[in-house]
């Protein structure tokens, strides 16, 4: 996985959005974000298709008209699975990139789950920015 500017701005709004609290991100807002993830992963290497697969899954029990939160919880769990083993094929910058990454949806996860409150990340408090409509910009 080779980062570019827009794999790091969706690294960078991810891990954002997922280190606050559970109740500031939207299921658009989660969405969109999906959306340009599966986007960013097939213009990538084949070593990507499980997190692209899995977050596939994913957006369609968000976009079911009243989401399971047990199913959200599974696919959340098999996408933390996919990043921790992408990241293991990894080096340097995108190893530790993708390991803040699987750290922050296992976080996300677990507030989902009433496991633990709102994670508190260094400079990085959620609530997360509105990214619907604009997830897509990248970084200047």
């Amino acid at each position: 996985m080779e980062a570019n500017q827009q794999t790091s701005y969706l690294l960078d709004q991810t891990i954002q959005a997922f280190n606050g609290d559970v109740t500031s991100v939207s299921k658009v807002d989660g969405i969109v974000l999906i959306d340009n993830w599966i986007s960013a992963l097939h213009a990538g290497d084949a070593s990507t298709n499980p997190v692209a697969n899995t977050l596939s899954t994913l957006r369609l029990a968000l976009q079911d008209n009243n989401p399971d939160g047990n199913v959200i919880q599974q696919h959340l769990n098999e996408l933390v699975s996919s990043v921790r083993q992408t990241a293991d094929e990894q080096k340097g910058e995108a190893k530790t990139t993708l390991n803040q990454l699987s750290a922050a949806l296992n976080s996300f996860n677990r507030q989902l789950s009433g496991q633990n409150g709102p994670v508190s990340a260094p400079d990085q408090n959620a609530p997360m920015t509105p990214i619907t409509g604009s997830a897509s910009t990248q970084r200047q």
